[in-house]
């Protein structure tokens, strides 16, 4: 292998580790920003004391099922 062929290579690696390198952090930056996006459209959660409305759906079979929770939201600690 000449030494002309051997810089050739040496360079196209490097080209590519550059490429690489950019092509990474422009993902790295994308996906810090579709985090971001995303907890804006996290739902509300539970917090204790909160009261949940009664409703009715339709079952398996097409009957009406009432569903009343009556949960109480306690602190985990």
């Amino acid at each position: 292998m000449s030494s002309a062929q051997s810089k050739y290579y040496s360079l196209a690696l490097w080209g590519m580790v550059i490429i690489l390198a950019v092509s990474n952090s422009l993902l790295l930056r994308q996906n810090l920003q579709l985090r971001n996006l995303l907890k804006k459209f996290e739902p509300d959660r539970l917090k204790p004391g909160d009261k949940l409305e009664p409703f009715s759906a339709s079952g398996l079979n097409g009957e009406t099922v009432a569903i009343d929770l009556r949960v109480v939201v306690q602190d985990a600690f």
